[in-house]
């Protein structure tokens, strides 16, 4: 990785005379000072490096020290050092990692459109913390709805609120791809083809009792239980944007559906690493204060 610099010639006495010494500054913000026969660089030791709760940050070189520690479960395709995929102008990762939604539903779209068959947990990936279950949907509309409408597929997507839903007029998690795109999410259609799914969000349901056959309010997005959406919208996610309606919050969206042995399965999974979270964070943190017990 190279290194812009910035020179600035200090001037000392009369106009035009130099003193000899020019300070420069790399990228980082790092001093470099420059006289006749030397150079020298501000230095930092290894104490001074920028702790974010999941992982060092070294503000000379520019780098992480260290892999982000959620690359094996989210981030297949990309270099476990990045950070936010290469793209700070659309993701923020304050800790160095992100949270993860997980859907857990069955695995057809049932027949009661009145119903919310899926089970959401949101998992902190620093603490271990799981919020949850909250009840949802990962299926649109009722096969018998007067318009066909789209399902999105199984598998890991990125999440942001920047746009919110219904046009920002409704809080909403909006579905991405690594460009930040809303436009190239991958679906199935009601016979089963493959399709290109657009702005697919994660948001409130309808009222279980609303009239007609669009009760859960769903053209092909994930929908919370409406009496469940408050909690998990607002308890987790940030609102700081115009209206309270969209804000800056990043992560990934796991949609797993399968039989009911399979759900189980899978939630058991996750209640497992939180546990092992858990347990490293107590072992840390007993360390740090000379605890004698490690469990």
């Amino acid at each position: 990785m190279g290194c812009l610099k910035l020179h600035i010639l200090e001037q000392s006495g009369s106009p035009g005379l130099a003193s000899g010494l020019e300070k420069g500054y790399k990228k980082t913000g790092l001093k470099i000072v420059h006289s006749t026969n030397t150079l020298t660089l501000e230095k930092r030791g290894a104490e001074e490096r920028r702790y974010y709760h999941a992982r060092f940050y070294d503000p000379e070189l520019g780098r992480w020290h260290v892999i982000d520690p959620a690359i094996e479960n989210n981030h297949f395709d990309n270099s476990p050092y990045t950070y936010v995929y290469n793209n700070p102008i659309l993701f923020i990762d304050p800790i160095g990692l992100d949270t993860t939604i997980y859907f857990i539903d069955q695995s057809n779209n049932p027949e009661n459109r009145r119903v919310y068959t899926a089970e959401i947990y949101v998992f902190d990936d620093e603490s271990g913390k799981i919020d949850g279950p909250y009840r949802g949907s990962t299926f649109p509309n009722a096969p018998d709805s007067q318009n066909e409408h789209n399902t999105i597929s199984e598998g890991d997507f990125l999440y942001n609120n920047a746009s919110g839903h219904d046009s920002g007029n409704k809080r909403g998690l909006n579905i991405i791809d690594k460009n930040g795109s809303r436009q190239n999410t991958p679906g199935t259609d009601m016979d089963g083809n493959e399709v290109t799914m657009e702005w697919v969000n994660i948001h409130s349901g309808e009222e279980l009792n609303a009239a007609g056959l669009h009760n859960r309010g769903s053209a092909g997005c994930p929908t919370v239980h409406p009496d469940d959406a408050d909690s998990f919208l607002l308890n987790t996610f940030d609102w700081s944007g115009p209206g309270g309606t969209t804000g800056n919050s990043t992560g990934t969206v796991k949609i797993f559906r399968g039989t009911a042995a399979e759900r189980a399965n899978k939630v058991n999974e996750i209640k497992t690493n939180a546990f092992k979270i858990q347990k490293a964070n107590q072992r840390k943190q007993e360390l740090r204060w000379g605890s004698d017990s490690l469990y």
